[in-house]
């Protein structure tokens, strides 16, 4: 799942649709066929591209319409762009995250950066970072950082919303943690109730 910069939600499905929910809560399949997805990224023209399960990145313009624009990627999983506009993935089982050139080629790998990463978001800033099922770790460009959140339990995914609020999802769980507390490497559930007062747990 992805936000735009206008605050509509992105979700591409297993069943190969990518669906767009807008601010007013109307659902809009934009895309099919796309295979079992994985990962999505969305660049700053607005245009999706949806990673799925046979190593495969798909682009959908903002006409809607699809071309294929990377191959041959290893149980890839998240995927996002930098503020250069360089689109990173997760090959998970690779323990690695590459970097894809305009023309879908592996340009640079970043390895052992994190056992099995899944997701990745870009802060829009330079940073992005990475989710495995236990941890959040930030990153710039090759450059490892810091674990910005620790102690998850088989989380699969999280985003970013307008208001900056990063959100964790565990299976029947979800958690928020403000960005003005990224560096708290400890597991939101721990934080106080105070601190996250838009962000409750819900089961």
């Amino acid at each position: 799942i992805k936000y735009d910069a206008a605050g509509n939600l992105y979700i591409a499905n297993s069943d190969g649709t990518l669906n767009r929910l807008d601010i007013s809560g109307n659902v809009t399949t934009i895309a099919n066929n796309l295979g079992g997805a994985t990962g999505l990224a969305l660049n700053a023209a607005n245009e999706a591209f949806v990673v799925n399960s046979s190593g495969q990145v798909t682009k959908i313009n903002s006409s809607n319409a699809k071309s294929t624009f990377a191959i041959g990627l290893v149980s890839p999983q998240g995927a996002t762009f930098d503020s250069s506009g360089a689109l990173y993935v997760t090959e998970t089982s690779r323990n690695r995250i590459v970097a894809l050139n305009t023309s879908g080629q592996i340009a640079s790998a970043i390895e052992s950066l994190i056992l099995s990463p899944q997701e990745l978001l870009s802060s829009g800033n330079g940073d992005v970072y990475v989710l495995n099922s236990q941890s959040i770790t930030k990153f710039n460009g090759n450059t490892p950082g810091s674990i910005v959140g620790r102690g998850l339990l088989a989380a699969t995914s999280f985003t970013i919303a307008p208001a900056g609020i990063r959100w964790s999802v565990w299976p029947r769980r979800a958690f928020g943690f403000p960005s003005t507390i990224s560096d708290r490497a400890t597991r939101p559930s721990m934080w106080s109730r105070t601190s996250l007062s838009t962000s409750s747990r819900s089961t």
